[in-house]
Formats: structure tokens, sequence, C-alpha cells
């Protein structure tokens, strides 16, 4: 069967979550093919339970003839006590859905290892957005990433599935800029991974999580340090904004930040976003608009609610409460009727 395309597969792994990390935190917590780890069994008694090593791979023919498309998992069934999460060459293996691995009931995942791929060019290189196919060490294709011109020969990669650079600089994005800081200021043991949620003290594995009190506390810190600079904004956001002026449509960038610094107009700037105006105030929806892009939870159902026609970006945590998700602001001007 024909592997599910990489946007599908996504969602699709994105309704499991691994119990624990123990790899370098790069990435969500939900699977993705190539991952390595341990499942663990345990007894309805309490007693200790069985782990196993697992890898996740696409069930395509390169994995079973009868092979279903979707990502699986592989565990490895030799009992012989080992420490590394490796399956070895020649081990019975097994092949599980994530819901036949009763990940709900008595089984548990733990990450120890993400795979990194190995980059091509496909296409013109001088090509703004042209794709790079991504190739897992064992050769197999996993995926692909974009590519745009940052200076006259300088280029950058970026995730075309969440819009995030990939060339190893951190601070790409509030994540990212938030993410140093962290590894700055604490302990190294806080693997700090994307967040599922827009609080980001809901989010587990980080300094300040369950503690929205210290997150505000640490952001604001942050913010000190150069937390919003370091922010860059999102691929393709200012051409679309640019290409929506030109068109006519007025642009006012609505912010409820009170701790910028005056930051904001520099950041705009810098990175060559057009706009006619700026409004700062607790409530967004004082603005006097038609169109929306927000990724704020309650302030897109809000939105919506009044009649804006509401956009937002391919977030998890933004994906319910209605309007118009979008996965690359070159989208955007297109919806709205701008060519």
């Amino acid at each position: 069967m024909k592997p599910l395309d990489e946007f599908l597969e996504h969602r699709l792994l994105d309704r499991f979550h691994y119990d624990d990390r123990q790899d370098d935190g790069y990435g969500p917590d939900s699977p993705r093919v190539g991952d390595k780890g341990w499942i663990t069994w345990e007894y309805p008694t309490g007693d200790e339970g069985v782990s196993r090593p697992f890898e996740i791979v696409r069930d395509d023919e390169h994995v079973r003839s009868e092979g279903t498309g979707l990502p699986v998992l592989m565990v490895g069934m030799m009992d012989d006590g080992r420490r590394e999460c490796a399956i070895r060459d020649g081990e019975d293996v097994i092949y599980m859905s994530l819901l036949e691995a009763d990940l709900d009931g008595g089984a548990s995942l733990t990450l120890m290892e993400r795979a990194y791929g190995h980059a091509r060019w496909h296409g013109d290189i001088h090509l703004e957005g042209c794709p790079i196919d991504l190739y897992a060490p064992d050769g197999k294709p996993v995926g692909a990433v974009g590519a745009r011109q940052t200076e006259p020969g300088e280029w950058r990669i970026y995730d075309t599935y969440d819009g995030r650079p990939l060339d190893g600089a951190l601070g790409e994005t509030i994540t990212g800029a938030l993410r140093r800081f962290a590894y700055d200021h604490f302990d190294k043991a806080y693997p700090c991974p994307d967040s599922r949620e827009y609080d980001f003290s809901r989010c587990p594995r980080w300094p300040f999580t369950g503690k929205p009190d210290t997150f505000r506390k640490i952001h604001s810190k942050a913010v000190d340090n150069g937390l919003y600079e370091l922010e860059e904004a999102y691929p393709h956001a200012a051409e679309a904004l640019q290409r929506l002026h030109d068109a006519g449509w007025r642009i006012v960038i609505a912010t409820a930040r009170k701790d910028d610094g005056g930051a904001l107009p520099v950041w705009l700037a810098d990175n060559r976003i057009p706009y006619d105006g700026i409004y700062y105030g607790p409530d967004k929806l004082d603005v006097r608009a038609s169109v929306l892009v927000d990724d704020h939870p309650d302030i897109i159902r809000v939105g919506v609610a009044a009649g804006l026609r509401v956009f937002k970006p391919a977030h998890e945590y933004c994906q319910w409460g209605g309007g118009t998700v979008f996965r690359d602001w070159v989208d955007v001007p297109r919806l709205l009727g701008v060519l």
C-alpha cells in the first residue's frame, strides 16, 4: 500500500505521545518514523514489567510485502537483559500498530533516540522554497524540507510541516528563544520540547512546568535578554503581507505584550513586515477589522464568534475553535483573493 503523505502521517502520529523522553529533546513529543526507544508492558499485579526495544518504521514494501503503508512499531523480542535500545541483526521482531500496543492501558513508550535525516537538493538550488528530500540513515525517504535565501549566497532550511528553521540556530521561534534561555540559565536536564499548549507553563519538562507565576517571571527576564529580538518571522510572512499591502489591505499589528520594551517596531522593520499601525492592548478585537490572523485559541474562538474571517497557522494547540488553517503564509493572500 502507498505510504501516507508526510502531513497525514504526522496527524496520525500526533494522536500518540511518549510517556518519557531520554533523547536530546528535539521535535514533538509524538512518535516519528525513525524514533528508537523502549516499550514497557506493566503486569496487572504491579510487578516489574517487560521492556523491549522498539523502532518506529513505515510499514511499506521495504519492511513487509503485505505492509499497510502506515507507521508501526517494530519491537525486538529477544529477552537478554540488554541495556541498549537497539534491535539486533537477525533478532525476531513483531510489528504492531500504536493502537495494538495498548498505550492507553498497560503499555508505555520511552523515546531514547530520534533519527536525523540526510538532506540532498532537488531542483534548482537558487529557487526560493525549493524542496529538499530527507532520507533516514538506511536510505529510506522520510519527508522533505524547504529552503529560503536570507542573505546573498546564504540559505536556510526549514520544516515544511511547522515552518521552523532546521539549520541548528537557536531562537528562530518563540519556543526556540525560550529554549535557549532555559538552556543558558537552568539545568540541561530539562529537554524543553515543542509546546503542545499555548500556555507554556502547561507544557511538560520545562523549568516552569505547572508554575504559571514562575513562567511569567522567567518570560519577563528572557525579554530583558532579547527574547523577541531572537524570534524570527514565519517563512514567507513578510512577502505575503507585502502582497496584501500592495493590493490595498490595511495591516494593523495587534499585541497584548506589555513587556517588549519597544522592541516590536524594530523587529518589524528588521523583518521587513509592512504595517499601517500597532495596537497595544489587552483585547486585540478592539481593532476594527474584517480579517484576523492569530494563534491564540481563545482569540480565535472570539474572532470566529464575532463574524471575522479568521486564519491560523497549523500549530497543534490552535486547531480547534473554527477558522481557516494555513500551512504557509504564501497561502493567505490566495485565500483572500489576492493572486
